[in-house]
């Protein structure tokens, strides 16, 4: 359900019920869709993938603290309630591990610490993207050397930005031998942003309606995965999952062991671990059909 990517062929082959992204349709009649895939007489879904777009889309023009996300995450708690009573209704809530999480969590940063990354670079030497708070540059050929100099230097003088070369990305990102990552990369610090949200901030008042001030606060994501702050969230419940429970953090990678448990399907080799998710599960035997996943993006 509006799953990132999930209206493209994989190897050849389309998942059985989608829907593509699409903002205006009412986030319960998206719950009444999931249900009638459930319920399908010829090919019932047994896992569904449901993605909501807020909190994040809201969080980024207002920050964390608004209170236009505690509205927000009123209505998403409504949600849940519609979605286990229609799981009710179908007397499928006996029968369906539903898991809430969230991809990431969120900062909020405030014009006086955008930094003007780019006033260390010579127009014309480089192409940049991303967005904050990471910035990936990609010079023009001749010019690396020269970019990354300038842009150290300015790292050390402003103090609230690192920059890396590829060769020398911290290894926990795991993200070196990506062909896809740039030449070099500027990563701002927790509480920062760069030059795209300078251009970003007006828009977004634009957008939703508001005097933009030194005071109006933003939502960041994506600085390192170790700060506490960008940690999703995770609530399950379910026929597999162990009741009144609280495990110990583990890592986003790791939830596809975790649904191919509750799918009972043998894994794929994966670089998630096993051992960080067993003690989610119970050993309750029984039939177990469906999977139903709530993805909530923001924190």
């Amino acid at each position: 359900m509006m799953w990132p990517g999930a209206i493209f062929p994989y190897q050849g082959k389309n998942i059985t019920h989608r829907q593509a992204f699409d903002p205006n349709m009412d986030w319960f009649q998206r719950v009444d869709m999931i249900l009638t895939w459930l319920t399908n007489a010829d090919k019932p879904a047994n896992l569904v993938m449901f993605y909501v777009e807020e909190p994040d889309t809201h969080g980024h023009a207002f920050g964390p603290n608004a209170p236009q996300i505690k509205e927000l995450l009123q209505k998403l708690d409504n949600l849940t309630a519609y979605l286990e009573d229609q799981l009710e209704k179908y007397k499928l809530a006996d029968r369906t591990n539903v898991i809430h999480m969230s991809d990431h969590g969120l900062v909020g940063v405030t014009p006086p610490y955008f930094i003007n990354m780019t006033q260390y670079m010579k127009d014309g030497t480089y192409d940049m993207a991303g967005a904050s708070p990471c910035l990936q540059i990609y010079p023009k050929e001749g010019h690396e050397q020269e970019i990354y100099d300038a842009l150290k230097a300015g790292s050390l003088k402003n103090g609230h930005f690192k920059v890396y070369q590829k060769k020398n990305y911290p290894k926990q990102w795991h993200y070196k031998k990506c062909s896809r990552s740039p030449p070099i990369l500027v990563m701002a610090d927790v509480g920062y942003a760069l030059d795209d949200l300078i251009k970003s901030a007006p828009e977004y008042a634009e957008k939703f309606n508001f005097t933009l001030t030194n005071s109006s606060e933003f939502g960041v994501h994506g600085y390192d995965y170790n700060v506490s702050d960008m940690h999703p969230f995770f609530m399950a419940r379910g026929p597999k999952i162990k009741k009144q429970h609280k495990v110990a953090p583990f890592h986003t990678v790791d939830l596809f062991n975790l649904f191919t448990q509750i799918l009972e399907i043998p894994p794929l080799p994966n670089n998630g671990s096993m051992g960080n998710i067993v003690d989610i599960l119970n050993d309750k035997p029984g039939r177990y059909s469906i999977g139903s996943i709530l993805m909530v993006t923001g924190k």
